[in-house]
């Protein structure tokens, strides 16, 4: 089953700011939001991966990439959800 964090969760879980979170989204470094009904969701997977990268100690570049990974492998409908004009 999928699990849907708000931004309140996310930034609970990440210990940032909704400022922070959304500059590190422009920054490639966390995957941006999926929208439902209007309302921006993460997928607590994608968040619980985020956070073992970062205990890793992974490069910015490695976060760039794992997060590029991960919005190419959402499920379809939570693109669409995301970006309704493709």
């Amino acid at each position: 089953m999928i699990q849907l964090l708000r931004t309140k969760h996310v930034t609970n879980k990440l210990s940032r700011s909704k400022t922070s979170l959304y500059r590190q989204i422009q920054d490639g470094l966390i995957p941006p939001p999926v929208k439902v009904n209007g309302c921006s969701y993460w997928l607590d997977s994608e968040i619980q991966e985020i956070i073992q990268t970062e205990i890793s100690g992974a490069s910015i570049e490695a976060r760039q990439k794992m997060t590029t990974r991960i919005i190419k492998n959402r499920q379809p409908s939570l693109t669409q959800a995301h970006n309704p004009k493709n």
